[in-house]
């Protein structure tokens, strides 16, 4: 019997969260059976180095020890999510791709979930595909999700990361790269980060410079989702959306004012007047999601060439009788929800309290008085808060920059002018003029403690910090409420 190719697999598929009573929680990022899995990946890594040629150069040697200690690292870092529902449903959908493609090595493939909020899918090249819960968010369904699985597959198939990595390594005649490589592997600070950003460089060099690859991709990963059940016209329409992936998915501009005037704190509207003088605002050059940040799918200039080449391939196509359009035991519509929170809680993960805020404002115009965005409210003013007083804003939220969309940049410069007491006000009249219920929920009730802290509000900060660590003595935001 074939291998399931998820790391944390799970026979039966849990809601999330729904629209009745139950909130939204989380997906676990480290799974039961890490240990078992880590000694896995291990075996794994060591039976392909040993399998590598004894002439093969030392850089690439070097790279494969990096590309493994990155996967591992991900993995202890909880940059992988382990959640029922989304592990099953994207189980089904490669087993098909499986059972319809026998060729496919399905052993030697392993599929993370990626906690990355960013569109993007992967291939690492030896056998791990990733795929970032930011494009589930913008996809429309399930054959447009196996498509781009078919497409990674390509990838791996046709072997294009191990061919890109070889060229780059013959143009710079290996020298450089092993350098970088051994010098990361000395280096007692900052691997993981380092590792990352080569792996980045060399994997996806060829993603923005070889088309060639990519119409290679398309067209093997076309032809595997003919073979299966799914509708391949929705790879027409996937390769549309890829090509406007750019543009925010919830358009509509955030009114500040709206979102944090309260009869207690009115706002102010000099907050949203345009600086006169010069604040030395440019790029900031912090990027806290350290892989697949740059190369979105999007990143490729000739996605509309791309997608003629695909019509001709499906010209003359017809939908087979038993197309499969969605899974029965779960709602598409219900997992891009929740991938939208998802991604709220990856800016959290990775420190990117900004954009944590700003995604929980933008998604509570969709779901009014939701306690969990509630809560990371008043949890990222209190972050942001903090960072201003230690003067690392700048690591939490960048600076204003001409790339970003208007309306991000317009919050960007909101949160830069506000000063620490106003940050502060913001955050406590907000949390308890917003949130009149659900006073017991993880996330707002951490919040109200952290609120009332900032506000030095002692007592109510040491009544809301008792109740939640009666209630939830194991909960994800100990830390946050220990600090002094």
């Amino acid at each position: 019997m074939r291998s399931i190719m998820l790391f944390y697999i799970l026979l039966m598929a849990i809601p999330a969260f729904s629209q009745k009573n139950e909130w939204f929680q989380p997906a676990a990022c480290i799974p039961q059976d890490s240990i078992a899995l880590i000694a896995r990946l291990n075996r794994k890594a060591e039976a392909y180095q040993k399998a590598l040629p004894k002439k093969t150069n030392k850089a690439i040697i070097e790279f494969y020890k990096g590309r493994h200690e990155y996967e591992i690292l991900s993995l202890q870092r909880g940059n992988f999510l382990f959640a029922p529902n989304l592990e099953a449903y994207f189980n089904n959908i490669l087993e098909e791709i499986f059972r319809a493609n026998p060729e496919i090595p399905a052993n030697d493939i392993r599929l993370f979930i990626s906690r990355m909020p960013e569109p993007n899918a992967g291939s690492l090249g030896d056998g791990v595909l990733l795929f970032n819960i930011g494009l589930l968010s913008r996809l429309e369904n399930e054959s447009q999700v196996a498509f781009i699985l078919c497409h990674e597959i390509g990838h791996f198939q046709l072997n294009h990361s191990e061919i890109s990595l070889r060229k780059r390594i013959e143009a710079q005649e290996s020298e450089k790269t092993a350098k970088q490589l051994d010098k990361i592997s000395k280096s007692e600070t900052g691997t993981y980060r380092k590792t990352a950003e080569l792996l980045q460089s060399i994997i996806y060099e060829d993603r923005r410079n070889s088309r060639k690859h990519e119409r290679e991709a398309d067209e093997l990963g076309l032809k595997y989702l003919l073979n299966t059940r799914y509708d391949a016209r929705e790879a027409l329409k996937c390769m549309k959306i890829l090509d406007t992936i750019d543009q925010p998915k919830y358009p509509d501009s955030l009114d500040l004012r709206a979102c944090f005037h309260t009869d207690s704190y009115p706002f102010k509207q000099e907050w949203l007047k345009e600086e006169t003088s010069s604040m030395g605002f440019t790029e900031s050059a912090i990027e806290k999601s350290d892989l697949f940040n740059q190369d979105s799918l999007k990143s490729h200039p000739d996605c509309p060439e791309r997608l003629k080449i695909m019509e001709n391939m499906l010209s003359g196509y017809a939908a087979k009788d038993k197309v499969i359009n969605h899974q029965t035991s779960v709602s598409f519509a219900d997992l891009a929800k929740q991938a939208d929170y998802e991604m709220v809680e990856s800016y959290f993960h990775f420190d990117i309290a900004g954009d944590c805020l700003y995604e929980s404002l933008k998604l509570l115009r969709q779901y009014p008085g939701d306690p969990y965005l509630q809560g990371k409210v008043g949890i990222s003013l209190y972050v942001l808060n903090r960072a201003l007083i230690n003067h690392d804003l700048e690591e939490h939220i960048p600076l204003p920059s001409s790339a970003q969309t208007p309306d991000y940049r317009a919050f960007v410069k909101f949160i830069h002018k506000l000063r620490s007491r106003e940050l502060a006000k913001l955050g406590y009249f907000y949390l308890n003029t917003q949130v009149v219920i659900q006073k017991t929920n993880e996330d707002v009730l951490c919040a109200l403690a952290l609120v009332a802290k900032m506000a030095e509000k002692p007592e109510e900060y040491a009544q809301y910090k008792a109740q939640y660590l009666s209630s939830f003595p194991k909960g994800r935001y100990l830390y946050l409420l220990k600090e002094n």
